[in-house]
């Protein structure tokens, strides 16, 4: 299948090394608001063809794809003017920089009919999957709570435009919809820099049934850059790095039994119970050969960007619109989440409506 891709960034040379891992995709033409950075691209990459201008990538025939890494405030016509001339789209994240701007997009690809879906690549990293199957299996129990963190300190000039929210935030908020369902209400605090950029950001999301999630993020600090789905029996946790998560560690609760009201009406099985407790060194034995322990290796292969493309091919050549494993509905929701969290929440406010 034949790809166009519009920007020339980091994320367009990052995303060629899984283009050529990928034998059923192949990168023909390339364009940007720039003819020197095209053609620089192009002759990094060994393309034929270069654009100085979208509507001529958008136009060429051969194109069947068009993945827009272009920067954020671009993706919007980006992605319309792909859509508009008939062509599937892959859009990195965010779609947009807001809700409404999204919907445009979403009516557009509606309009022509064509498949249309965010670069949400952790949805589709084997791992994460697995855990989402294991939750809503409810392998350890029913889901109640999720705690997921990104972050990683970066250099000012490095920081991302956009801000955390829309750079960062969006990975497990689109983890926590994706687990847990779409949120009901939100809460959030967010930190700015003296410039005025969303650097720092905690939220805290209601889901139906009760479960919650508590999300955070940051630009500044070193965060665990995990996911703990907590559930009534267990645990199931995606470890470190959740970006590129590998390894699902599976956790049931261990037994509990109930504290005895007395010395003397204390069952032998409850007195023995706590004697061990009092041992140190039977804990220590118990904490690491523990039998309901278990961790999973779930790998994404050569590359962690794959699996993302892999569903796009499929997806195209099926006639699909839509990846039932990123529905646009899921962008949309995401958005509105990030939108109440640069606005108002800061002040303590709740609820996003249903």
């Amino acid at each position: 299948m034949n790809f166009g891709i519009i920007g020339t960034g980091t994320m367009a040379h990052t995303m060629m090394r899984a283009f050529r891992a990928l034998p059923e995709a192949r990168v023909v033409a390339v364009a940007s608001r720039s003819e020197d950075r095209a053609r620089e691209f192009a002759r990094r990459h060994g393309l034929t063809r270069h654009f100085g201008t979208i509507a001529s990538l958008a136009d060429d025939s051969e194109v069947e794809v068009v993945y827009v890494a272009s920067h954020p405030m671009h993706h919007v016509s980006d992605c319309v003017a792909a859509l508009q001339a008939g062509k599937a789209v892959l859009c990195e994240k965010p779609l947009a920089t807001s809700a409404a701007e999204a919907q445009q997009v979403a009516e557009a690809a509606s309009r022509s009919g064509v498949f249309l879906m965010e670069g949400m690549w952790i949805r589709f990293l084997p791992a994460v999957r697995r855990a989402e199957e294991l939750t809503k299996a409810r392998v350890v129990g029913a889901p109640r709570f999720l705690q997921a963190d990104f972050g990683y300190p970066v250099p000012g000039d490095q920081s991302p435009s956009v801000g955390v929210l829309l750079d960062r935030a969006v990975y497990p908020i689109s983890l926590a919809i994706l687990l847990l369902g779409v949120p009901r209400a939100a809460s959030s605090v967010v930190v700015r820099n003296d410039a005025g950029v969303a650097c720092q950001a905690s939220l805290i999301l209601r889901h139906d049934g009760g479960a919650l999630s508590q999300l955070s993020v940051s630009t500044q600090a070193f965060l665990g850059n995990r996911a703990l789905i907590s559930c009534s029996g267990g645990r199931i946790e995606l470890m470190e790095p959740l970006l590129g998560t590998e390894r699902i560690s599976i956790r049931e609760q261990a037994p509990v039994l109930a504290e005895a009201r007395s010395e003397a009406g204390a069952s032998t099985k409850q007195r023995i119970f706590e004697t061990l407790k009092s041992s140190s060194l039977l804990r220590r034995v118990r904490t690491r050969y523990y039998p309901n322990v278990s961790v999973e290796h779930r790998s994404y292969g050569v590359n962690p960007y794959v699996p993302q493309l892999q569903e796009v091919v499929e997806c195209v050549r099926s006639g699909k619109t839509q990846s039932h494993l990123m529905p646009i509905e899921h962008t949309l929701e995401t958005l509105r989440i990030v939108e109440q969290a640069g606005s108002d929440v800061q002040q303590g406010s709740d609820g996003l409506g249903s």
